[in-house]
């Protein structure tokens, strides 16, 4: 018969055994910890794609209720704003809004004077010179700031004075949250996409911009995006571009927004939006009212 110190060697070793089988080797630890990083890279490469996917249809839906607003501008009024590129536009297009606004008898720059003095005076000093396609939108949308809270609010009903405040006002064609109207340095209000770089109330968001596009007469025409980010918002061209082609929604307009990245794009050169020629990868993700998603997903 075996002794008690042989019994308890054999309970030992049994209990070392078990002990054995039951955990677990390195290789074992090390491909557990593998798979799972696999798995966390997985899900977090997916709920990446799927926050850019929902901050993109956000802007989609943006565009789309600015698009409807500038339809409904240009049913009432008779034509699209213009976007500040081209003086005689603005002021051919003041004689359509404001019929009964007169501007002096003479040449484009002492017509131009009278409107800027008369915005000016309505504002509290804001200079036209400065209006653009970031601030096109808010302007003919919206209307001028009010000198105290300098947030849109509309324009004059007195039809001869349209840029004078107090008093009755015109209608918005749109609401803005004022909270994503950033003043820029010119102190003019731009609107910027839900999702942008910044938070509340947006100071360092990169805004819409708006294109007046049209067929002839718009070439060389490049907006810097000046709101902390290098980038330069231009129209983009149709498959066949300056030499027998023409803007995108050549006779509407283009809405552009910077997309996930805050850059409109690089490069000074003419952009092709359907085959993405001189586009650079900060045009891909860009949002406009006819791609009704990314570039890159139009392309």
């Amino acid at each position: 018969s075996r002794n008690a110190g042989d019994l308890r060697s054999d309970r030992r070793r049994g209990r070392e055994t078990r002990a054995e089988r039951i955990g677990f080797t390195l290789v074992e630890l090390l491909t557990v910890i593998v798979i799972i990083g696999i798995l966390v890279s997985l899900i977090t490469a997916a709920a990446w794609r799927a926050r850019v996917t929902a901050r993109t249809a956000v802007i989609v839906a943006e565009i789309s209720d600015l698009s409807m607003a500038l339809e409904a501008y240009a049913a009432e009024v008779g034509e699209l704003p213009p976007d500040f590129t081209d003086q005689q536009r603005v002021l051919t297009h003041l004689r359509k809004r404001f019929p009964r606004y007169r501007l002096p008898a003479g040449d484009l720059a002492t017509q131009w004077a009278k409107f800027k003095t008369d915005v000016s005076n309505g504002t509290g000093g804001l200079d036209v010179d400065q209006l653009d396609p970031s601030t096109a939108l808010v302007f003919w949308l919206a209307g001028i700031p009010d000198p105290n809270t300098g947030l849109p609010n509309g324009f004059s009903a007195n039809v001869y004075q349209p840029f004078q405040q107090g008093g009755s006002r015109t209608k918005q064609y749109i609401e803005f949250d004022p909270r994503r109207l950033p003043a820029g340095a010119d102190q003019w209000r731009r609107y910027c996409p839900q999702y942008c770089r910044g938070a509340p109330p947006y100071d360092s968001g990169v805004p819409y911009v708006y294109f007046r596009a049209r067929i002839n007469g718009y070439t060389g025409l490049r907006w810097p995006t000046t709101e902390g980010v290098v980038g330069t918002a231009v129209p983009y061209w149709d498959a066949n571009g300056p030499t027998s082609g023409t803007w995108r929604e050549a006779k509407k307009f283009q809405i552009i927004a910077a997309g996930n990245d805050g850059i409109f794009g690089t490069g000074t050169g003419a952009r092709y939006s359907e085959s993405g020629v001189g586009c650079s990868e900060a045009d891909y993700d860009n949002v406009t009212n006819f791609s009704q998603g990314t570039l890159q997903e139009k392309m």
